[in-house]
């Protein structure tokens, strides 16, 4: 049995209740790339952070920085570790990583950016091959952090 309320989570188990730290105030954060979309590009939830998904857009956010899915992959990471520190963290922060891919013979490439964005100690991280990404993008990140 779950209990859910805004801020905090309890979960009745077996051997007795398991209980998660309320989460505190939640503060939202625009993307420089996209404000006005219609969503925030970071929530900051007491020590969480989440990170939405961002794809490798150029500095003006209209469209996709050329070179492929390389240059897509750093321009995505880096858009990820702006948008943690906005919320108050940092780069080692970050504990979970989605990466979604429009097509696997992205992954040697992706994996190689990745590593070199956290070359010790590194996130968590899912994988996932989609028919499609916005504007036909190579790749979207999403991150969550843990301050």
């Amino acid at each position: 049995m779950l209990i859910a309320t805004r801020f905090a989570f309890v979960a009745i188990v077996a051997s007795g209740i398991l209980a998660i730290p309320a989460l505190g105030e939640v503060k939202t954060f625009k993307s420089p790339l996209t404000p006005k979309a219609p969503y925030s590009g970071a929530t900051r939830a007491g020590n969480l952070i989440f990170v939405g998904g961002i794809i490798g857009l150029e500095s003006n956010g209209k469209k996709l920085v050329p070179g492929g899915i390389t240059a897509e992959a750093k321009a995505a990471f880096n858009h990820v570790i702006t948008m943690v520190k906005r919320a108050g963290g940092k780069r080692s922060d970050i504990a979970k990583c989605t990466v979604l891919l429009s097509d696997i013979d992205y992954f040697p490439d992706m994996n190689e950016v990745f590593t070199s964005y956290f070359p010790a100690s590194p996130p968590t991280r899912s994988t996932i091959v989609v028919p499609a990404i916005p504007m036909n993008a190579a790749i979207e990140v999403e991150c969550t952090a843990i301050l």
